[in-house]
């Protein structure tokens, strides 16, 4: 069973996507080799794959650039959540798929972010040192973006050097929370993400 699930959301228009244009994607990520595994695999998919580990320059180059999709780790410099949220209110960004990733958010906290406004469309639990991650990763990317291997490629590199179910667990939300409750799942993982560094 795959470690991930969806969130129902309006489907997202591809205009860019012809058999002509590769499909681009943001990652957001701060472990470089990862990055380096999820863009190769990507490129070779015919991508156009832009990286970067910086919150703030990603969420403005997504409103610049507009991707198809963007893959938003939580493990970045900056709360992860919170640059959901800057992306979601964002009115040249919140119709883009975003795809949450971590290794250290327990799931009781992804079933909290899913009843936020803001939330992701889809979350995945990943062990990035472990096998199978990046095709985790690219299959649920499959589902928001289609990509064809015969389309050119391109790997764009920003402050960064270098299994999904046939039927996904998808989940209607029937609870929407509150700003106060919002900030407070924020809030809960920075104390989390602060616990764990001290810990180290």
């Amino acid at each position: 069973m795959c470690p991930c699930s969806l969130t129902p959301r309006p489907p997202h228009r591809y205009t860019r996507q012809t058999l002509a244009m590769a499909a681009r994607i943001l990652v957001f990520e701060a472990d470089s080799r990862f990055a380096a595994d999820l863009a190769r695999r990507l490129t070779r998919l015919g991508a156009e794959v832009h990286i970067t580990d910086d919150g703030d320059a990603g969420v403005d180059w997504a409103a610049a650039h507009k991707p198809d999709a963007i893959v938003l780790s939580l493990e970045l410099k900056v709360n992860g959540f919170l640059v959901c949220k800057k992306l979601k209110k964002l009115g040249e960004t919140a119709p883009i798929p975003v795809i949450i990733l971590s290794s250290d958010v327990p799931e009781e906290t992804f079933e909290q972010h899913k009843k936020l406004r803001t939330r992701a469309e889809a979350y995945l639990r990943i062990q990035r040192s472990g096998e199978g991650s990046v095709d985790a990763v690219v299959q649920l990317l499959e589902s928001f973006v289609p990509l064809a291997s015969h389309q050119n490629s391109v790997l764009s590199i920003s402050d960064v050097d270098i299994g999904l179910s046939p039927e996904p667990n998808t989940e209607m939300v029937s609870h929407r929370m509150t700003d106060s409750e919002s900030e407070a799942v924020e809030l809960e993982f920075s104390q989390n993400k602060e616990r764990t560094q001290v810990s180290e």
